[in-house]
């Protein structure tokens, strides 16, 4: 009867061939690279000899078993390499490994667990924090849509019955997430330390939109408080509202970045000299053009209970839109700390904003009947866009960082749709452009490099 190993065991068994027949042959390779170590002459070496005419260098023939061993003389500045300042005779250089009699058996194995577990990272400014030709981030945006401010609250409806009122308060849209993507192309450096490069940013769209519904507490008791005899809007069993906002932003900036200072020259413990990037901070200033597109829609709709639309009912539906752009002017300052960073960034444009509103108006009234309406009018004024951004990072790899921010964006002088509600006079004369609005929230990305 023939008996079948298990498979697992014929299977470790062979791993374990391999892995003796590895072992030999680096003991092998080991002893023949020690004993043609052992059998080659020792290269000749220099000696000083002093003279009447000061010190000069002579070749000299092996050394003897009863001579000193030769030294070597200091060099001098006009004779150090890049990156060796001040490094003693003798030394190792940076990547240079050497083995002696008391090194283990098998040193490619032992300098590779050895680098592993105590080699650090060398950080330096050239190959970590200098710009190469392209670079571009992508960020994961949360940000919030507050009441609006500034120009006060705006009454929607009251109810009769018990005195509330409806106002503007309603209209927080909350937080909704949308992105930031920027890619740049770094262009030159000036003799004095400074780093140019353009940049094109693009934020959004940011997409907020929230329903709201107002039911009466008795039949009949919700009234419009501009125009209390308007039909259709007033004496209604419920209000139903409807806000949607969408941000846009886009720019194009140069960049003027203070380049890093000079590296440091650290003694490892592994006894190697390294090139080491100092603690410190950067100065960018920014330069630019920007533009600003924020887009809104409100409904808003009176009905009563099991009653038609052509007997009772009004709708009023507004679209605004307004188109900011200016020059934007902009700093940031960043301190790095070994591969950590945190900076804060600052950014104005004084704009102009091409405003524009849409009415289409539609109510039922028992004099005038079915009256249906459309308006469009637009008003351009001065306006400012502001941004402020606190961000920390960490330069995972030279090409690679990862980091957070939050960031403030202040709009002024912009038309808001509820704010455009008119039940007075029905022609859409004019465009309310007399709000402001404070959006802010955090943001998640990385950065790369190439």
């Amino acid at each position: 009867m023939t008996r079948h190993r298990p498979r697992g065991i014929r299977v470790l068994k062979i791993a374990a061939r391999l892995i003796a027949m590895s072992l030999v042959i680096l003991a092998i390779q080991s002893l023949t690279n020690n004993s043609r170590a052992a059998e080659s002459p020792r290269a000749g070496s220099r000696s000083r000899s002093a003279g009447d005419d000061g010190a000069e260098f002579q070749q000299t023939s092996a050394i003897e078993p009863d001579e000193p061993p030769a030294t070597e003389p200091m060099p001098g500045p006009d004779d150090q390499q890049p990156g060796m300042e001040a490094v003693p005779p003798g030394w190792a250089s940076a990547g240079a490994l050497q083995h002696g009699p008391s090194d283990p058996m098998f040193p490619i194995m032992h300098d590779a667990w050895e680098g592993w577990q105590t080699k650090p990272l060398l950080v330096n400014s050239s190959s970590w924090f200098e710009p190469t030709r392209f670079y571009t981030s992508t960020d994961a945006v949360v940000l919030n849509h507050p009441i609006p401010r500034r120009s006060g609250l705006h009454s929607l409806t009251i109810d009769a019955a018990n005195g509330d009122r409806v106002n503007e308060n309603l209209l927080s849209l909350g937080v909704t997430g949308g992105s930031r993507v920027a890619i740049g192309y770094w262009i030159c450096r000036t003799p004095d330390k400074w780093e140019h490069s353009v940049e094109a940013i693009y934020d959004g769209p940011e997409n907020w939109h929230r329903a709201y519904e107002v039911i009466a507490r008795q039949p009949g008791s919700l009234f419009n408080q501009g125009n209390v005899t308007l039909g259709g809007f007033n004496g209604a069993d419920a209000a139903f509202f409807y806000y949607k906002s969408v941000y846009d932003s886009g720019e194009i900036n140069l960049r003027f970045t203070r380049r890093f200072g000079r590296d440091q020259l650290v003694y490892g413990d592994d006894g190697i000299w390294k090139q080491e990037a100092e603690d410190g901070t950067t100065f960018t200033f920014l330069l630019g053009l920007r533009d600003v597109v924020l887009q809104e829609k409100f409904d808003f709709m009176a009905r009563r209970d099991n009653v038609p639309t052509t007997v009772f009912g009004g709708e009023e539906h507004i679209r605004t839109n307004n188109n900011l752009l200016g020059l934007s002017l902009g700093s940031e300052l960043l301190y790095h700390h070994d591969t950590w960073y945190l900076g804060i960034r600052g950014k104005g444009a004084p704009s102009l904003n091409f405003a524009e509103a849409i009415s289409e108006l539609t109510f039922n009234d028992a004099t005038l009947g079915v009256v249906t309406q459309q308006h469009k009018s637009t008003h351009t004024d001065a306006a400012f866009v502001s941004d402020m951004s606190l961000f920390a990072g960490w330069q995972i790899r030279p090409r690679l960082d990862f980091h957070i921010s939050y960031d403030f964006t202040w709009l002024t002088t912009i038309a808001l749709a509820p704010k455009q509600l008119n039940f007075t006079s029905f022609a859409l004369k004019t465009v309310d452009n007399n709000s402001d609005i404070f959006l802010n929230g955090a943001s998640l990305g990385m950065g790369f490099r190439w």
